[in-house]
């Protein structure tokens, strides 16, 4: 899951107001496709565990994304992952002009180094 994707999506006049990064998938080339289900299913799944840990009253999955994007601030903010993680929606223009990760990668290993393993150890 290292390869690099660039900005590839072109407006379509299809696309009209706000949608989410699930919901912009079909709209992805189909090469980028089985990447972003990959990251959108870590997310789901991250995202119940988080819940169900708020419930019993544990901040610390939550924290995890939370701190992340604290300490990252604007270095990780321009990319698909970016809100893709923090449940954004926006135009489909908007969309079409973001890289899926930073030019580091620096989603890719927060979610693979940090994110998986927790969702595995849950899953243990």
């Amino acid at each position: 899951m290292n390869e690099r994707l660039e900005p590839s999506l072109e407006p379509s006049e299809e696309v009209k107001g706000p949608i989410t990064f699930e919901n912009a998938i079909p709209l992805f080339p189909e090469e980028e496709q089985s990447l972003a289900e990959y990251y959108s299913g870590i997310r789901q799944r991250y995202m119940e565990i988080a819940k169900r840990d708020i419930i019993n009253g544990d901040l610390d999955t939550y924290d995890i994304l939370v701190n992340y994007c604290k300490q990252n601030g604007s270095k990780t903010e321009n990319c698909r992952l970016h809100h893709l993680f923090a449940g954004s929606s926006m135009s489909g223009e908007k969309w079409f002009r973001l890289p899926l990760d930073t030019p580091g990668d620096d989603w890719k290993e927060f979610i693979e180094n940090s994110i998986v393993p927790l969702i595995e150890k849950s899953a243990a």
